[in-house]
Formats: C-alpha cells, structure tokens, sequence
C-alpha cells in the first residue's frame, strides 16, 4: 500500500540499561510524535531482556499512547537473537495474509541493545543472519544501534548493512541523542526504500 510504513522498534530491556529508563521511555514517545507527522505507520514495538515482549502489533501510530516508567523497568538479560526473530516472524506471518496491493510500501526494524546477546534460546546468530539477508531481498530495510560493543561488527554478524549501524554511550545524553539519530534514519528510509532484489 502506497506510503504506507510497517516500523518494528525493538529496544532492549536487560538490566544493564538501568538508569535509562527516562532518556529510553522519552526518546520513544519523541519518535513516535515524529513519525507520525510523516504519513501512515503500523507500529510494533518489542522489548526484551531474557523475555520477548510486544508491546504493540501493527498498531496504527496515531492511536499509540505515550509510555511511562511503567512500560519499561529493566531487568534480567539480553536475548537480542530471539527478539528480532520472534518480530520477523510475525511481521512475515501478517504480511503473508495481504494481497501484494495491501503490502506495505516500506518495512523498517530499528534495532536498540547496550550489550552483547546472551540468553537467545530459539534463534542463532547464523539463522537470524539468513532471515535478515532474505527480507532485505524484500525491500525491507534494517537498522542497528549499539553501545558497548562493536555496533558496525555487530550488525555485520546480524545481516545488517554497516552504514546502517550507529554507535552510543550508554548514559542519558547518549541514549536521547541516539533516538533521534534513529528518528532522522528512519525518515530518511522512509523517503528512499530498499528496492527489492
């Protein structure tokens, strides 16, 4: 469907982002405000931490609600490879269900972690590496952002184009300058979609 985005934000929500729940929960709300004032958007939101947990499901952006300290409390650890699996998944499965002029125009997963995976159960590095490959073949468009870790290596291992990983400090003033990074990426894919293979 023309100009029509399916946005998948995934944020991690290990313990090791404690302190940043604020800076998190506000840089969300700012970029839902944002996007939302750029044409239609189904949004699916996924936290994790050992758990996978979506928030919203193709919910149309103006009927999102703004989160609070209750939305998001760190805690446990980091199953990265499970939560963008999990969230392919779905956005496969509701995809499957459309006729091809229902589709999306742009698919776009923004990827958020402050750490290393360690806690995945279902998903590999490699598996998750060939979902991503086959859906950008699909137009859709990936984007990485990291602190404390090698972002760009990072997202290499995850299919991810380099360009399309960011790096940040892992403290207030990094996380609301990432989200708005994010934002300005997202726009900006949304301007230019990946052209299927």
């Amino acid at each position: 469907m023309k100009d029509l985005t399916e946005l998948v934000i995934i944020i991690d929500k290990s313990g090791s982002m404690h302190g940043l729940e604020k800076d998190v929960v506000g840089g969300f709300n700012a970029l839902i405000e944002e996007q939302s004032k750029e044409g239609a958007v189904k949004v699916t939101t996924v936290f994790f931490n050992d758990k996978v947990n979506f928030v919203h499901e193709g919910v149309d952006i103006k009927e999102i609600k703004p989160l609070d300290g209750r939305n998001y409390q760190p805690c446990g650890c980091t199953a990265l490879l499970d939560a963008i699996g999990d969230a392919i998944c779905l956005i496969k499965a509701k995809h499957s269900k459309l006729k091809e002029d229902e589709l999306p125009e742009h698919t776009i997963f923004s990827i958020m972690t402050d750490g290393l995976e360690n806690a995945s159960r279902e998903y590999s590095y490699k598996r998750i590496k060939d979902m991503i490959e086959l859906q950008k073949k699909c137009g859709w468009d990936f984007m990485f952002q990291a602190a404390n870790i090698d972002a760009e290596y990072e997202a290499d291992r995850l299919g991810i184009d380099r360009d399309m990983a960011m790096s940040f400090d892992a403290d207030n003033a990094g996380v609301g300058c990432v989200m708005k990074c994010c934002s300005a990426q997202i726009k900006k894919a949304r301007k230019n979609p990946r052209k299927k293979a």
